[in-house]
């Protein structure tokens, strides 16, 4: 009986710990090595918009804030993003299984996270950044689902470092 109960325990331990390499963690340090940053650091980033929609304006913003633990995030945002949006991203105070999807190499990373609100309605947001001859390229998609309807929004955002 102490057997039974002794694997009984070992059991749910093992179901209910979460899985040290998520990719929801896996997405948080290639983040954090991708743009050189530490713990409760930020930074942000200006371009300019290119072959994006004019209502996202001509300017972009990215935005990383890994400095409130849980609420973490890294965003694309443009000059007509209202005050009350950090812009459009990955998040990480979602759920360890909305994401879907990373691929990390030196000079690239993309991060899929798909956000379900139910059966039929979801969100699917995928930001790549790619490094290129001193600038970094980053493009944004987003789709919508709602029943059979879906939309899609695509972004692009070029970086180039400051000549100071």
């Amino acid at each position: 009986m102490k057997s039974f109960l002794l694997i009984t325990a070992l059991t749910l331990t093992v179901f209910t710990a979460q899985p040290m390499n998520s990719l929801k963690q896996q997405s948080y340090l290639a983040i954090k090595d991708f743009f050189q940053l530490n713990n409760n650091q930020s930074l942000v980033l200006n371009g300019q918009h290119v072959s994006t929609p004019a209502e996202y304006g001509k300017t972009c913003r990215i935005t990383i804030d890994f400095t409130q633990p849980g609420n973490e995030f890294i965003a694309i945002s443009g000059e007509y993003t209202p005050f009350t949006k950090v812009g459009d991203g990955i998040f990480f105070n979602a759920a360890e299984d909305s994401f879907t999807d990373l691929s990390y190499q030196k000079d690239s990373l993309i991060i899929e996270q798909t956000i379900n609100d139910s059966f039929s309605t979801w969100t699917k947001n995928t930001l790549e950044f790619h490094k290129k001859n001193q600038s970094l390229v980053v493009n944004f998609q987003q789709t919508n689902s709602f029943l059979f309807f879906t939309d899609h929004i695509k972004k692009q955002c070029i970086v180039v470092p400051e000549h100071k």
